[in-house]
């Protein structure tokens, strides 16, 4: 695992970049898109003290059938602003 400063470190870097950004773009698994999840990022977006967008991208559509892929979009656009996005 990482230890306790590497984790700090990496904390307050990503408090930065969130800092710095308007709009953050988490890229979510299409074959699984919980598993992709970091509800810690996610709620550092939300929580942060200027309001930031937080936008969904639903990669690798391709590989599961549009049913799935649907449904997905269905479920995530609930909670944020989703993109489907094929795999190269």
């Amino acid at each position: 695992g990482m230890s306790a400063k590497k984790k700090r470190l990496y904390m307050k870097e990503m408090c930065n970049v969130i800092d710095l950004s308007d709009v953050v773009l988490f890229v979510l698994d299409a074959r699984d898109p919980n598993s992709c999840r970091a509800s810690l990022v996610e709620n550092m977006v939300l929580q942060h003290a200027r309001k930031k967008r937080l936008v969904f991208i639903l990669n690798k559509i391709d590989l599961v059938p549009k049913e799935v892929v649907e449904d997905w979009l269905t479920v995530l656009r609930r909670e944020f602003p989703t993109v489907a996005f094929p795999c190269f």
